[in-house]
């Protein structure tokens, strides 16, 4: 529900702002809603490690500008529906990588899931000029 009341509103406001203006008023909007968050059910917000500290860097930079910030970025030049069927494809990667990285095998509805996706991927490519 959240996902698509942010679609309706980011319609008009990603066609009225600049990318980077756009997307850095949805980052801070959601950084300071995590904060709330955080604070509201005691989460400590320091006091980690190192190595915790880089992975959430990590967390923070690959899937939000690396997913978030190339999702508003293609929804400028292709249609909403397309980039919506591309991110079913994000499962699909998502699972690849735990397979590849962690050895953890998909199951079969998995893989029949993730077919059904990759084809369908295929054929928005294939009818595009």
């Amino acid at each position: 529900m959240t996902l698509a009341i942010y679609q309706v509103v980011g319609r008009g406001l990603r066609d009225a702002l600049p990318l980077d203006a756009y997307v850095l008023a949805v980052w801070g909007t959601a950084a300071l809603a995590l904060v709330a968050l955080a604070l509201s059910f005691g989460v400590p917000l320091g006091g980690y490690p190192e190595r915790t500290w880089l992975v959430f860097v990590a967390l923070a930079i690959v899937p939000t500008i690396g997913g978030h910030g190339f999702i508003n970025k293609s929804l400028r030049s292709l249609p909403a529906p397309t980039v919506g069927l591309f991110l079913l494809g994000e499962p699909v990667l998502a699972s690849l990588l735990a397979w590849m990285l962690f050895r953890e095998t998909p199951g079969p509805w998995t893989l029949a899931g993730g077919a059904v996706v990759l084809g369908a991927l295929g054929l928005v490519l294939a009818r595009r000029p």
